[in-house]
């Protein structure tokens, strides 16, 4: 009997293991958002609550990418310059048209389209090496950063594109809507009233991110596709005996990540109407940062959408509260550091618990 009890015991404890392994990062943004509002940022602000949002913004778009990757079993370190590349494409075509007389309209919605149908063959070749030459993601993709980061210095002579349509920078830094104190709320554009100040509420690259989450939220949740990464992530060979065409779903995979860094790409154009060759660096450790903060296994077979967008919160909190505070950006890598190191235990606690 007393076995028993102590054998019912020891599984009510992994249990209780089990839930707070799924949890965790949530406990732990709380606990980040309370520790910065004791210093005295407040993130509750609509300025506040902004500013964490588009700290988010080009993390997330990135980390959804990488987070199909890493599910799939594989892993891709290309888009420190795809990022760019893709960014540079899409502006220098707006760049061009816009110089040529276009209706800037036109000259963002082609350079746009442009970039994102670009985006696709970075992609396209990770996943064609990785699966009919049977070549380690690892090296393939940083074989594609490194043809990436050459032709995204020489599309503009290594500086920044500029000179874009001034439509450019009216989208991204602008809001879906606008508040004003007495006279209630005005979609896309501030009211025009003398002597009263519209305070914009929901920013349009946050619009853009909300839109694309859900559609890759239900992309990995709700489609065969999405069952198929989980599948191949799991067990490979299980999956190839059950029928997925594996190596057509790898390729698609490497794709749609590839898709999101062009994307990525594009906003960051949007917000700073400027397309920088190096803008992808700083988000690669970020982007899978909140992977693996949200919950995703390195050994694949087991990520969610939710949870990366758990994990890019965390760090936007992170690096939004540390500069609020006046700390050196430099703790921000250290902090960032330690914080995938603890994910990464935490995924090696969980799975030793599923073993037992």
């Amino acid at each position: 009997m007393l076995l028993k009890l102590g054998r019912a015991g020891d599984e009510g404890k992994r249990g209780y293991l089990r839930i707070l392994g799924k949890v965790w990062s949530i406990l732990f943004l709380g606990a980040m958002i309370g520790f910065f509002s004791s210093r005295g940022v407040n993130f509750f602000s609509i300025m506040g609550l902004q500013n964490v949002l588009l700290a988010s913004t080009l993390i997330m778009l990135v980390a959804m990418g990488e987070t199909f990757v890493v599910i799939s079993g594989g892993m891709d370190i290309s888009p420190s310059y795809v990022v760019g590349l893709c960014g540079a494409v899409g502006a220098i075509i707006m760049r061009n048209m816009y110089a040529a007389g276009h209706n800037p309209a036109s000259a963002v919605v082609v350079g746009f389209v442009s970039a994102l149908v670009f985006s696709l063959l970075p992609g396209l070749l990770n996943g064609v090496i990785i699966t009919k030459m049977k070549v380690s993601p690892f090296i393939v993709t940083i074989g594609t950063m490194g043809i990436a980061e050459g032709a995204v210095f020489l599309s503009n002579g290594g500086v920044p594109v500029r000179e874009l349509p001034p439509l450019v920078a009216n989208i991204g830094n602008s809001y879906v809507v606008y508040h004003a104190s007495g006279h209630g709320l005005s979609l896309f554009r501030p009211l025009g009233i003398e002597g009263v100040r519209s305070i914009g509420i929901l920013p349009i690259p946050v619009l853009m991110l909300a839109v694309v989450v859900v559609i890759m939220h239900l992309i990995l949740s709700r489609t065969r596709y999405g069952q198929h990464v989980y599948a191949i992530g799991g067990n490979v060979q299980a999956a190839k005996l059950s029928g997925i065409p594996v190596d057509r779903v790898v390729i698609k995979t490497y794709m749609m990540a590839s898709l999101m860094y062009g994307i990525a790409g594009m906003v960051y154009v949007l917000r700073f109407a400027s397309a920088a060759p190096n803008a992808g660096e700083p988000l690669l450790i970020s982007s899978f940062g909140a992977v693996f903060i949200g919950g995703a296994s390195m050994a694949g077979g087991y990520g969610t959408i939710g949870g990366t967008v758990i994990g890019a919160l965390i760090i936007a909190v992170l690096q939004t509260g540390l500069v609020m505070l006046l700390v050196s950006p430099f703790f921000q890598y250290i902090a960032l550091g330690c914080a995938i190191i603890l994910a990464v235990f935490i995924d090696q606690f969980k799975a030793k618990l599923i073993q037992e």
